[in-house]
């Protein structure tokens, strides 16, 4: 996850930790705020806490939840089925001979860019939804 905007101290949180938990976000090369989350394949709701206001990207998409607060919407896909091996058996001794299928890891890795100045026509929006 990615936060392009101003602010010193970025964090993020949501449902996937069910609101408990605060992540504090990097600061990279460009410095752009960013996380890795390893998460399950789902919808998630999640927003940032930028120094200690609460955000949401207006450029990614989102959602309301039951108490009508608007939040950031993540889709985290199902990671892609690994080919399936044929059942000729010098097939399958050819592939066990030379290459080795390691299971792959279910959790998914997101990134995302977003403009690198905060629209001045959000700061309203978020001195809204910051009580």
């Amino acid at each position: 996850m990615e936060w392009s905007y101003s602010g010193d101290e970025v964090y993020v949180t949501g449902s996937f930790c069910d609101w408990t938990t605060t992540y504090l976000l990097s600061t990279n090369p460009k410095s752009i705020k960013t996380i890795k989350l390893n998460l399950h394949p789902g919808v998630y709701q999640y927003k940032f806490i930028v120094d200690g206001f609460w955000c949401y990207d207006v450029n990614k998409p989102t959602m309301k939840d039951q108490q009508g607060n608007v939040n950031n919407e993540l889709i985290v896909e199902p990671a892609p089925c690994p080919p399936q091996k044929s059942n000729n058996s010098h097939t399958q001794k050819s592939n066990n001979s030379h290459t080795q299928q390691k299971s792959k890891n279910s959790h998914t890795h997101i990134q995302f860019r977003t403009p690198l100045q905060f629209p001045c026509e959000l700061i309203p929006l978020i001195t809204q939804h910051m009580d």
